[in-house]
């Protein structure tokens, strides 16, 4: 069938075979194919959790963005003073654990405060 097909009906049926990354996207995860309505798998990326993040939502707190100091870490303790304080010409947007009531981030997980 393919060799009577014009090439670029050729090249139309191989691309949809293709999977690109998203631009900007630095994801390695494998590509999963995922069944759509006319039957046709496309493929999708695998989403990665950051590590962190999943300890955060696992302890119950959500993951925010907040201004903290410009050498903090993702992630920074919420235990008292620290990575979140500085001047805001000294800060940068970092993703955040917002944990329960009476909870603080120590870094890894949801801790009593």
């Amino acid at each position: 069938m393919l060799a009577a097909m014009t090439l670029a009906a050729r090249l139309a049926v191989l691309a949809c075979c293709l999977v690109l990354p998203a631009c900007g996207s630095d994801d390695d995860a494998p590509p999963v194919a995922t069944p759509t309505a006319t039957g046709v798998p496309t493929a999708t990326a695998t989403p990665t959790v950051n590590p962190l993040a999943q300890a955060c939502l696992d302890d119950g707190g959500t993951v925010s963005r907040g201004s903290c100091c410009a050498g903090a870490q993702d992630f920074p303790r919420t235990c008292g003073l620290g990575a979140c304080g500085c001047a805001p010409t000294d800060s940068r947007e970092l993703p955040l654990c917002d944990c329960p009531t009476t909870r603080c981030w120590n870094g890894s997980h949801c801790v009593v405060r």
